[in-house]
């Protein structure tokens, strides 16, 4: 029988092998992002056999048991990483208009260069406005540009950043009869925000405002319970706030 080809999960993730959990769980998503048919029209067979390689790969490098058994013959068998492309061959890193600067910060995005994106696009939205990556790009590349930045504002626990992303895809999708299937990812990430690292960020006044748009989404029993709880507590530390001034 022959012997099966060794795929470096690594490799395919994009991630070191020294990644955390959430490192390997970023990079999985953006690369789904990257791969789906909706994204790649012209090779949908390629899309949809790129994204079954990096389930097959974030299956056993997400597993703790299947990850040390992976890492035993990775190290006998470790492979170069692979460059990408230069920027030089891209259109629109020649480019500078503002669509080919909305693309360039989509790109870098979805290659885990959030640090080069980042000041980019603060550029750009102070010359052009907020709307600038909605005005520039399709639906699809904007909701991927916003759920990508909020994920990396959240690693980096910057928490009102990634509520600003997190909160405009939110509101783009909530009544369409057909949003962006991680929707879902994004009210969970929100959840989190409004009833937990929000309320540890800012003045209780200003987080009580927010606090209320939190009944906007579908809580559980115990987010619900935890948001009444937080109300309370907020209310008395804007009291006793009020009362030293």
């Amino acid at each position: 029988m022959p012997t099966q080809a060794f795929v470096d999960y690594y490799r395919v993730l994009e991630v070191h092998p020294s990644a955390s959990a959430q490192e390997i769980r970023r990079s999985f998503r953006r690369l789904v992002l990257r791969a789906h048919p909706d994204k790649n029209p012209e090779r949908t067979k390629w899309a949809e056999r790129r994204i079954r390689e990096l389930i097959r790969a974030y299956e056993v490098i997400s597993d703790g048991e299947k990850r040390r058994r992976f890492d035993q013959e990775y190290r006998v068998r470790r492979r170069p990483e692979l460059s990408a492309p230069p920027d030089s061959q891209l259109f629109f890193f020649r480019k500078s208009d503002p669509g080919a600067y909305a693309l360039r910060i989509l790109y870098l995005l979805l290659h885990g260069r959030a640090k080069e994106a980042i000041p980019l696009l603060a550029t750009m939205e102070s010359t052009h406005g907020e709307g600038f990556l909605a005005a520039e790009l399709d639906r699809d590349d904007y909701l991927d540009c916003l759920f990508l930045l909020g994920e990396y504002h959240l690693e980096k626990r910057q928490y009102l950043e990634a509520f600003r992303r997190m909160r405009t895809f939110y509101l783009h999708e909530r009544n369409v009869p057909y949003p962006r299937h991680y929707l879902e990812a994004v009210i969970t990430h929100l959840k989190d925000l409004y009833l937990r690292k929000l309320p540890q960020s800012l003045p209780p006044d200003e987080a009580l405002l927010h606090l209320k748009e939190a009944a906007e989404l579908s809580l559980g029993r115990r987010d619900r319970a935890h948001l009444e709880r937080k109300v309370e507590e907020l209310k008395r530390q804007a009291t006793a706030a009020r009362s030293r001034a």
